[in-house]
């Protein structure tokens, strides 16, 4: 039979789901996870079980695979932000060595959360660090001056603004209409947005 130790759990059922008036918004992460597979969304968001951490250490390997992603998403956010600040746009030749700097930060922040297995990996992983930092930025260079400008970063629906926060940022989750007439909450961050064509595009 189908119990309340395999997931039926009506009252609860009520709570997390997000086509509930009372129900939790679901994240992009969180909704793929019920498409996946309702019972591990279950376990995850209502009983709030997690697997346990992977202590294996590589000794090959100095930051795991989501931990180089979130560096470098954070390398970029905080380079495009102080050109926004600026009122500028990426210039490879002009910004190579301020790009590099807040890498090098971002990277002392790291080498202190999880010091390297030896000096060659760590070698190794900086050098495929700087060589993603100087794609992004010449890749830039050539977007935010031929097709593309961007406008907001960090934009926070349904959460938290992330540091200054921008105009679209609103604690209220987004109500999404589904194709059964229902309403879907859902929330979270977009990275990025550009404004694509001239200043009146929407």
């Amino acid at each position: 039979n189908f119990t309340e130790y395999d997931g039926y759990v009506p009252d609860a059922g009520i709570d997390i789901s997000p086509t509930s008036p009372t129900g939790r918004p679901v994240s992009a992460s969180g909704l793929e996870t019920l498409a996946r597979c309702p019972f591990q969304f279950f376990m995850q968001y209502a009983l709030k079980v997690r697997p346990p951490d992977d202590i294996t250490i590589d000794p090959h390997r100095w930051l795991q695979a989501g931990d180089t992603g979130t560096l470098l998403h954070d390398v970029f956010r905080d380079y495009m932000r102080a050109l926004q600040a600026e009122g500028l746009l990426p210039d490879a030749s002009r910004d190579e060595k301020r790009i590099h700097d807040i890498l090098n930060d971002h990277v002392k922040f790291w080498l202190m959360q999880c010091p390297p297995p030896t000096e060659s990996v760590y070698r190794r992983e900086l050098r495929d660090l700087q060589w993603a930092v100087n794609t992004f930025l010449n890749d830039e260079t050539i977007w935010c001056t031929t097709s593309r400008t961007p406008v907001y970063f960090e934009a926070a629906l349904g959460l938290s603004s992330d540091g200054e926060g921008t105009p679209l940022d609103s604690m209220e989750p987004v109500s999404i209409r589904l194709p059964s007439g229902q309403y879907m909450k859902a929330r979270g961050r977009i990275d990025r947005i550009d404004r694509v064509g001239e200043d009146d595009a929407h």
